[in-house]
């Protein structure tokens, strides 16, 4: 248990590291306190890590050759009709999603609305 609270420890540091790297280079002007509530950790890398690291053992085992010997047959097995459909409803739905961000943010186009801060 020990060596899984050094994991949760060792990985929620490096993911602060790595916050604070990409706030300082990509010059958000929120640069201080980015996951720092107590101790300078994101236990969000740390969990994930953690998960991760548990899970790993899966793949050499029975249930992951059930899964990717599936898989291996998707190309004849997936009706193509039904894939087209899906990505058209995805694209339907993000045009949608930006249409009424624009509208909320009055931009005439998408550079401006990110621009906001209002979104």
């Amino acid at each position: 248990m020990a060596r899984w609270l050094w994991y949760f420890y060792w990985y929620s540091f490096l993911g602060f590291l790595l916050e604070v790297a990409f706030a300082r280079i990509s010059g958000h002007p929120k640069r201080d306190r980015k996951c720092l509530l107590l101790l300078p950790l994101c236990p969000v890398y740390g969990l994930g890590a953690c998960l991760i690291l548990w899970l790993a053992p899966l793949g050499r085992g029975p249930l992951w050759v059930a899964v990717s010997g599936s898989l291996s047959g998707l190309s004849f097995m997936v009706p193509w009709a039904y894939v087209a459909l899906a990505f058209a409803m995805t694209a339907a739905a993000v045009g949608i999603s930006v249409a009424y961000g624009m509208h909320r943010c009055k931009a005439d186009n998408v550079v401006e609305a990110l621009r906001m801060d209002s979104v």
